[in-house]
Protein backbone atom coordinates (compact mmCIF):
# COMPACT_ATOMS: atom_id res chain seq x y z
CA UNK A 1 0.00 0.00 0.00
CA UNK A 2 1.37 3.40 -0.98
CA UNK A 3 2.16 6.02 1.64
CA UNK A 4 -0.14 9.04 1.59
CA UNK A 5 2.76 11.52 1.47
CA UNK A 6 4.64 9.70 -1.30
CA UNK A 7 5.54 11.90 -4.29
CA UNK A 8 4.77 10.43 -7.69
CA UNK A 9 6.33 11.44 -11.01
CA UNK A 10 4.64 10.71 -14.33
CA UNK A 11 7.18 10.01 -17.08
CA UNK A 12 6.72 10.03 -20.85
CA UNK A 13 9.61 8.47 -22.76
CA UNK A 14 11.22 9.79 -25.96
CA UNK A 15 9.50 7.11 -28.08
CA UNK A 16 6.00 8.14 -26.91
CA UNK A 17 3.50 10.55 -28.54
CA UNK A 18 0.39 11.68 -26.67
CA UNK A 19 -2.44 13.34 -28.62
CA UNK A 20 -5.15 15.27 -26.79
CA UNK A 21 -5.46 16.96 -23.41
CA UNK A 22 -3.20 15.60 -20.66
CA UNK A 23 -4.12 16.17 -16.99
CA UNK A 24 -1.50 15.21 -14.40
CA UNK A 25 -2.08 15.37 -10.64
CA UNK A 26 1.63 15.25 -9.75
CA UNK A 27 5.01 16.06 -11.32
CA UNK A 28 5.63 15.29 -15.00
CA UNK A 29 8.89 14.50 -16.81
CA UNK A 30 8.31 14.60 -20.56
CA UNK A 31 10.97 13.38 -22.99
CA UNK A 32 8.49 12.45 -25.75
CA UNK A 33 5.90 14.43 -27.67
CA UNK A 34 2.58 15.98 -26.58
CA UNK A 35 0.17 17.26 -29.23
CA UNK A 36 -2.44 18.95 -27.07
CA UNK A 37 -2.87 20.95 -23.89
CA UNK A 38 -1.35 20.09 -20.50
CA UNK A 39 -2.66 20.82 -17.00
CA UNK A 40 -0.31 19.73 -14.24
CA UNK A 41 -0.71 20.38 -10.49
CA UNK A 42 2.98 19.64 -9.97
CA UNK A 43 6.22 20.56 -11.71
CA UNK A 44 6.94 19.99 -15.40
CA UNK A 45 10.37 18.97 -16.65
CA UNK A 46 10.51 19.09 -20.45
CA UNK A 47 13.61 17.17 -21.47
CA UNK A 48 15.81 18.21 -24.41
CA UNK A 49 14.10 15.56 -26.58
CA UNK A 50 10.63 16.69 -25.48
CA UNK A 51 8.16 18.58 -27.67
CA UNK A 52 4.85 20.15 -26.67
CA UNK A 53 2.50 21.64 -29.26
CA UNK A 54 -0.25 23.12 -27.11
CA UNK A 55 -0.92 25.29 -24.09
CA UNK A 56 0.35 24.41 -20.62
CA UNK A 57 -0.84 25.34 -17.12
CA UNK A 58 1.58 24.07 -14.45
CA UNK A 59 2.87 24.86 -10.96
CA UNK A 60 6.53 25.24 -12.04
CA UNK A 61 8.47 24.31 -15.16
CA UNK A 62 11.98 23.65 -16.40
CA UNK A 63 12.09 23.57 -20.21
CA UNK A 64 14.99 22.14 -22.21
CA UNK A 65 12.99 21.04 -25.28
CA UNK A 66 10.55 22.69 -27.70
CA UNK A 67 7.24 24.24 -26.70
CA UNK A 68 4.81 25.97 -29.07
CA UNK A 69 1.85 27.41 -27.20
CA UNK A 70 0.71 29.55 -24.29
CA UNK A 71 2.53 28.99 -21.01
CA UNK A 72 0.95 29.65 -17.60
CA UNK A 73 3.17 28.91 -14.61
CA UNK A 74 2.04 29.80 -11.09
CA UNK A 75 5.62 29.64 -9.77
CA UNK A 76 9.01 29.63 -11.48
CA UNK A 77 9.62 29.05 -15.20
CA UNK A 78 13.17 28.18 -16.27
CA UNK A 79 14.29 28.07 -19.90
CA UNK A 80 17.40 25.90 -20.08
CA UNK A 81 20.10 26.63 -22.69
CA UNK A 82 18.56 24.17 -25.22
CA UNK A 83 14.97 25.41 -24.80
CA UNK A 84 12.93 26.81 -27.68
CA UNK A 85 9.70 28.51 -26.65
CA UNK A 86 7.33 30.11 -29.14
CA UNK A 87 4.32 31.52 -27.32
CA UNK A 88 3.08 33.83 -24.61
CA UNK A 89 4.19 33.46 -20.99
CA UNK A 90 2.28 34.25 -17.79
CA UNK A 91 4.44 33.46 -14.76
CA UNK A 92 5.49 34.65 -11.33
CA UNK A 93 9.24 34.17 -11.88
CA UNK A 94 11.29 33.71 -15.08
CA UNK A 95 14.85 32.49 -15.67
CA UNK A 96 16.27 32.40 -19.21
CA UNK A 97 19.64 30.68 -19.52
CA UNK A 98 22.21 31.57 -22.17
CA UNK A 99 21.42 29.81 -25.46
CA UNK A 100 17.66 29.56 -24.88
CA UNK A 101 15.23 30.92 -27.50
CA UNK A 102 12.00 32.71 -26.62
CA UNK A 103 9.60 34.47 -28.98
CA UNK A 104 6.33 35.89 -27.68
CA UNK A 105 5.05 38.08 -24.88
CA UNK A 106 5.70 37.75 -21.17
CA UNK A 107 3.51 38.83 -18.28
CA UNK A 108 4.95 38.49 -14.80
CA UNK A 109 2.70 38.53 -11.75
CA UNK A 110 3.77 38.91 -8.12
CA UNK A 111 1.19 36.25 -7.26
CA UNK A 112 -0.66 33.74 -9.43
CA UNK A 113 -3.60 35.47 -11.07
CA UNK A 114 -2.63 38.94 -9.78
CA UNK A 115 -3.42 41.98 -11.91
CA UNK A 116 -1.52 45.19 -12.53
CA UNK A 117 1.93 43.80 -13.24
CA UNK A 118 4.21 44.52 -16.16
CA UNK A 119 3.79 43.05 -19.62
CA UNK A 120 6.35 43.07 -22.39
CA UNK A 121 6.82 41.69 -25.88
CA UNK A 122 10.01 39.85 -26.59
CA UNK A 123 11.93 37.96 -29.19
CA UNK A 124 15.02 36.79 -27.44
CA UNK A 125 17.89 34.46 -28.13
CA UNK A 126 20.44 34.48 -25.34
Amino acid sequence: MAKTNEQYITQISPATTVKGELVVENDLRLAGRLEGNLRCTGDLVLEQTGVIEGDIDVAAASLAGVLKGKVKVSGKLTLENTARLEGDIDTKELVINEGAFFQGTCQMNAAAGAKGSGKSAASLEV
